[in-house]
């Protein structure tokens, strides 16, 4: 979700069977999602928390000037409503 041009690239190979979704849904297991700003973060979390499983991972990345990609990442885990982070 909003990831830079260049994420598939990044990312690939992708392995057998990862299926690169445009929205996520009900089946999605995990969620890159990219933010720019604390309150994007906020206005997405509820939407997200519908939508998937509190089996799913949501790693949320943002930009960082440290980051060698130029994105520093933390995966949220646990139940989506009671995000905690690592």
């Amino acid at each position: 979700m909003a990831a830079p041009d260049d994420y598939l690239a990044l990312v690939a190979p992708l392995p057998p069977g990862v299926v690169i979704e445009q929205r996520p849904g009900r089946t999605t297991s995990l969620v890159p999602l990219f933010v720019t700003r604390r309150e994007e973060l906020a206005d997405r979390l509820p939407a997200l928390r519908e939508t998937l499983t509190p089996g799913a991972v949501l790693w949320v990345s943002w930009p960082h000037r440290a980051a060698v990609i130029g994105w520093a990442g933390r995966r949220v885990r646990g139940r989506i409503s009671g995000c905690t982070s690592t």
